[in-house]
């Protein structure tokens, strides 16, 4: 497995970056640092299914792999072309939906007859670049995916306090003060659901449509 860190990522990264300022959120890649700092949050989680949104060129990933993912317990739902096939090409084992992550439950429906429910969600996504009405509907579908005890990792490069969600309480957080820009990793563990149609989660997640 190659690391993220080639030329060919840090193009595509910065023609992305011109292309689409919003949806990249940054002027830089993230550091392998940032990574490691998210996958960190893996632990407890590693067994079941995870879901990465906004993988971009694939640090994250990377580092997910590294601290014990199986490849093929993970799901990433990107929305370049190019970056998915990047991303596809690296990581061959685990699924990428080139697809709209803030709208991940209809993104996921296309692809899976039956969607399945995960341990950790793992977000790259520029969320603050969004009305909170866009980042609280997001949440409230992230809600819906999770096992219950299962926890949302997002960064953010604004470093105060991370926002609160209905239904989620923040569990922890980490500075990674030698990411370049300076990021908050910020942890969010959903509420256990109770009642008679919660879905039994077997761990598996079954290939694209």
């Amino acid at each position: 497995m190659s690391h993220p860190s080639s030329l060919h990522s840090v193009a595509l990264f910065f023609r992305q970056l011109i292309l689409t300022p919003r949806e990249i959120g940054a002027f830089a890649p993230s550091s392998k640092r940032l990574g490691d700092a998210m996958a960190h949050w893996l632990e407890g989680g590693e067994h079941g299914a995870v879901l990465e949104l906004g993988p971009g060129t694939g640090v994250i990933t990377h580092s997910l792999m590294q601290a014990g993912l199986a490849s093929e317990r993970l799901i990433g739902i990107e929305q370049s072309r190019e970056m998915t096939s990047l991303l596809r090409s690296r990581f061959p084992r685990s699924q990428f939906i080139e697809g709209d992550a803030l709208r991940v439950t209809d993104t996921l429906r296309r692809h899976y007859k039956q969607i399945p429910r995960f341990s950790r969600v793992f977000s790259g996504l520029p969320l603050l670049n969004f009305p909170p009405r866009v980042r609280a509907e997001l949440f409230r579908q992230l809600r819906d995916l999770l096992e219950p005890g299962g926890k949302v990792i997002q960064f953010s490069y604004r470093l105060n306090r991370g926002h609160d969600y209905e239904s989620f309480q923040q569990c922890g957080h980490k500075f990674v003060w030698l990411n370049f820009p300076p990021a908050r990793v910020s942890v969010y563990e959903s509420s256990p659901k109770k009642g008679p149609h919660q879905r039994p989660d077997t761990g598996r997640v079954s290939r694209l449509r």
